[in-house]
Formats: structure tokens, C-alpha cells, sequence
């Protein structure tokens, strides 16, 4: 009877194990229940927005008006058309800075592929666009006298030329000259050349052909392009747009901008203030470090560029020639602080 009663407890216990098992397997169940439904009402909740296949249908619907809008510019007819043709340059101009951050957001979801592809589709828009100016304003080139340390470098705004061309020659001059916005510096070899105010404010300035010279740009710009630069330090205020360089060489270059796309460059130092990952191809010996340039008026120029201050990327560069995630790219490092310029020693 003891034995008996003995084995009744027990199996009174093992059944009250059982069940309070019982209990915390099906609890344990419940819990990964709830977790499964909320992950799916998350999934049906997902923005559109987040998903390649929106992406794709949205940016090829925006480029095809873009598109349609660059095909509407036509010669001017008169003076009168000035306006409507500097609104609608204004226009195109915004719709490309707006696609192109609406690329910059989508980031955490593009593929390199998609990335690189939607990249070099605005690259080709914008060239499009500055073509378009061009040919209704085409540029006035001047002379270079001696090897002065300042030049005023060759340059295109069509508000100089208007305000100082002679009454006779006013019907000869383009109604389209005074909506150029592009400012060139190229040619020239051991000089420092210095812009400031309304001579660069909110223009796309077009960098080539330098050799050991200093560009120094004290203003927020629209869009930046340089090719074929050796050894010069480049200096840039805040661009609102983008900022694409290629064969460039054992050169310094400080900025902020929203993109920066660098090809077939090598022994670059950039100082950078990037709102979207930056981009190299082709390159190698490429060294990063923060943006640490100051002039006075620097706030109110990134303000007036449409840069958020508080977002710097300077360390997240896509090197499109090296997609190993496993190993970081061997195209690019970061500048050991012992190393990086203090601009304003310079």
C-alpha cells in the first residue's frame, strides 16, 4: 500500500509536469503566433515605395515627362520668350534634382545594378539639359593675358554679356544669353583661381584640362563636372546637385554635395560632406576623410544648396568595380587623420 500510494504521487507529479509543459509549449506557440501575424500585417502594411518593382515604374514614369519637357524647348522667337524659357530650364532642372533624390532614398533597397543603372540615366538627362542651354546661349570664350595668379577663368553667363554688350548689337545678341548658368574654368596650368558671390551662386561650373592649379569656389553651386585634373586642390562650396569627376589625379578635393560619382581616377584625397553614398569606378588609391573646409557664410550657402547637414556619408563608398561583401575594396581607404590637410594653412 505504501508502494502504491508512493507511485500515485509520483505520477501525480509527472502529469502535473506534463501539463504545465503542455502549457508553456502551446504559450511559447501562441507567442510565435502573434509574432507571425504581426509580421505579416507588417508586410501587407510595407509602403509600395519600398519595393524594386514601384521604384522601376515610378522613376521611368518621372524621366519619361522629364523627357517630354526637354523635347518642348525650342529657339526662343523673341525677347519675350526670355522668361517662359528660364522658367521652363528652372523647371527641368528641379525635376532631375527631385528624381535624382528620390534615388538617393531609395538606397537601402537598389541593387548595385539598379543603382548604377538609374545613376547613369540622370547623368545622361543632365547632359541633355546643359546641351539644351547651350545651344540657345551658346558660350563666349576670352582670351587669357600672361600667367596671372587670379585669373578670370572662361566663363558663360549671359547677364555679364547682355549688361555689357553695346545698344547696336542688341539685335544680334541671343534673348537665351542672360539664362546661362555655367561657369568653366579649363586650360590652365600653375594658377589659383577664386569665385565667390553671384559669380558661381546656383551655377553648374565645368572643370578641365588642369595642372597644378588651386580652385577655390566660395558659394553654393548647381552641379559640378570635372575631367582631366593632375595635381590641383579643388575647393567647392556646397553643390546642390551632383558632382562627377573623372581622370583625375593625385589631386585634393573638398566638398559637399548630395552625389558623387568619381571614374578612371587615381591618388585622390576627398574631404567630404555626401548626403548619398558616394560612388568610384576605375579608380584605386583613393583615401576618404569628413569635409573640413569652413569660410564664412558656409552655413547659409549648404542651407541655400538644400543640403542636410546633420546626414554625412563620407565613409560608405560603393565601388563599382568590387561587390564582395565578404572583403572591403582595395580601390579605396580611409585618410589617417595625421595626414588630412587643414585647408585654411594652406
Amino acid at each position: 500500500e505504501t508502494l502504491n500510494f508512493s507511485s500515485l504521487i509520483m505520477a501525480s507529479a509527472q502529469d502535473k509536469r506534463s501539463v504545465m509543459d503542455q502549457k508553456m509549449k502551446e504559450r511559447e506557440q501562441s507567442r510565435l503566433d502573434a509574432l507571425e501575424v504581426k509580421r505579416t500585417e507588417k508586410e501587407k502594411q510595407e509602403h509600395p515605395e519600398e519595393k524594386t518593382a514601384y521604384f522601376t515604374e515610378r522613376f521611368q514614369s518621372e524621366l519619361a515627362e522629364i523627357h517630354k519637357r526637354l523635347a518642348a524647348i525650342d529657339e526662343p522667337s523673341g525677347s519675350s520668350d526670355t522668361s517662359a524659357l528660364t522658367a521652363h530650364f528652372e523647371s527641368v532642372g528641379t525635376a532631375i534634382l527631385a528624381l535624382q533624390q528620390y534615388v538617393t532614398d531609395s538606397l537601402r533597397f537598389l541593387s548595385p545594378y539598379d543603382l548604377k543603372a538609374s545613376l547613369e540615366t540622370l547623368k545622361g538627362v543632365e547632359g541633355q539639359l546643359q546641351a539644351a542651354r547651350e545651344k540657345l546661349a551658346p558660350k563666349k570664350k576670352f582670351a587669357f593675358k600672361g600667367t596671372k595668379k587670379n585669373v578670370k577663368a572662361e566663363e558663360t553667363t549671359a547677364t555679364t554679356t547682355a549688361a555689357t554688350a553695346p545698344a547696336s548689337s542688341s539685335s544680334t545678341t541671343t534673348p537665351a544669353a542672360a539664362l546661362v548658368a555655367h561657369v568653366r574654368i579649363a586650360g590652365l596650368r600653375d594658377q589659383t583661381i577664386e569665385k565667390s558671390g553671384q559669380e558661381i551662386a546656383g551655377k553648374d561650373v565645368e572643370l578641365a584640362d588642369l595642372e597644378n592649379c588651386t580652385v577655390i569656389l566660395r558659394g553654393p553651386l548647381g552641379a559640378v563636372h570635372g575631367k582631366n585634373i593632375q595635381q590641383c586642390r579643388l575647393l567647392l562650396g556646397p553643390v546642390a546637385r551632383s558632382v562627377f569627376l573623372s581622370d583625375c589625379t593625385d589631386s585634393k578635393l573638398t566638398v559637399a554635395c548630395q552625389q558623387l560619382r568619381i571614374h578612371t581616377s587615381h591618388r585622390c584625397d576627398l574631404y567630404l560632406h555626401v548626403t548619398a553614398r558616394a560612388i568610384i569606378e576605375h579608380c584605386d588609391q583613393m583615401r576618404f576623410a569628413p569635409h573640413n573646409w569652413a569660410y564664412p557664410d558656409l552655413a547659409a550657402h549648404i542651407a541655400a544648396a538644400g543640403l542636410n547637414a546633420a546626414t554625412n556619408n563620407w565613409a560608405l563608398i560603393d565601388d563599382f568595380n568590387w561587390l564582395r561583401t565578404d572583403l572591403p575594396s582595395p580601390h579605396w581607404s580611409l585618410l589617417p587623420e595625421s595626414e588630412r590637410v587643414v585647408w585654411d594653412t594652406m
